[in-house]
């Protein structure tokens, strides 16, 4: 039993709370004090939390399929050859035996 399907739950739970804590600091933050009511700030929260844990959700997921796309390939290749085998050697180097000339 995998596990992979539950991280894509994971990942779309952590963007929301990533996301509504960065709109909670920036309304609070980066505006006056009382410029939002509660009810604003819950709601742009709400909104920017769920647009980033689903933008977290589909980069998650758009990866998981490339990595299991090149997991098949490379698995469908049984091929594999050494590359010692294939070495042919072309240096003209010392062969063991030579001829002094005298």
């Amino acid at each position: 039993m995998s596990n992979e399907k539950y991280k894509g739950g994971q990942k779309l739970v952590f963007g929301c709370l990533v996301g509504a804590f960065a709109a909670l600091l920036f309304l609070t933050v980066g505006f006056d004090s009382g410029y939002f009511t509660l009810l604003e700030l819950v709601k742009y929260c709400a909104i920017s939390g769920g647009i980033v844990g689903l933008l977290n959700f589909i980069i998650y997921e758009l990866g998981l399929n490339d990595n299991q796309k090149e997991k098949k390939s490379s698995a469908s290749n049984t091929q594999s050859s050494s590359s010692y085998d294939n070495y042919t050697d072309i240096s003209g180097g010392s062969d063991g035996g030579g001829f002094s000339g005298e």
